[in-house]
């Protein structure tokens, strides 16, 4: 009898692993739709930063999609060998996983303020700035829980819908 990580082969149904696995799919297509929008965001803060110090940076043909891409490996490299990196490694990786958090935060806001919401009433997120020059608390709000989430779920996820695909291949090849 082959097993795989203790599953008996024989105790999972086909019928239970190609749920599995349109369930694993889905999760990949929702968070990549979930990462590509976090990548914007990420991409709007790199540029406008840039533009702070009179750098262009071409946003054309994808090309936005490198920092995010950058970022995306670091961190998912880092969380799959964590225990076997050196301290110096992982606090880089730390500092790479704020970077992509602090810039999510930061286009977000960049993006959405002073924008109107076309739903029910109409409503208007403030200006980014007051106009005693100070920020406006709903933009950087807004900013803070959009990083949360566009910045640490999608890997996570897509890692463990990996894992079980793998998973139910594994198990789909020990029945035979």
């Amino acid at each position: 009898m082959a097993t795989v990580k203790n599953i008996p082969a024989y105790s999972v149904r086909r019928g239970e692993i190609a749920a599995r696995v349109v369930l694993a799919v889905l999760s990949i297509a929702i968070v990549g739709v979930m990462w590509l929008i976090g990548a914007y965001f990420t991409s709007v803060a790199v540029t406008a930063i840039a533009l702070w110090g009179g750098v262009a940076i071409p946003t054309d043909q994808g090309r936005w999609l490198i920092v995010p891409i950058i970022f995306s490996i670091v961190e998912v490299v880092a969380w799959a060998y964590r225990h076997r990196l050196p301290g110096a490694i992982l606090v880089t990786a730390a500092g790479v996983a704020a970077l992509d958090f602090a810039t999510t935060a930061y286009g977000v806001p960049v993006t959405v303020a002073g924008r109107t919401l076309p739903l029910l009433i109409g409503y208007k997120i403030p200006d980014l700035m007051n106009a005693a020059g100070t920020p406006n608390t709903a933009p950087v709000v807004i900013g803070l829980i959009s990083a949360l989430v566009f910045t640490f779920v999608p890997e996570k996820v897509m890692m463990s819908a990996v894992r079980d695909i793998v998973k139910a291949v594994k198990i789909l090849s020990a029945q035979g």
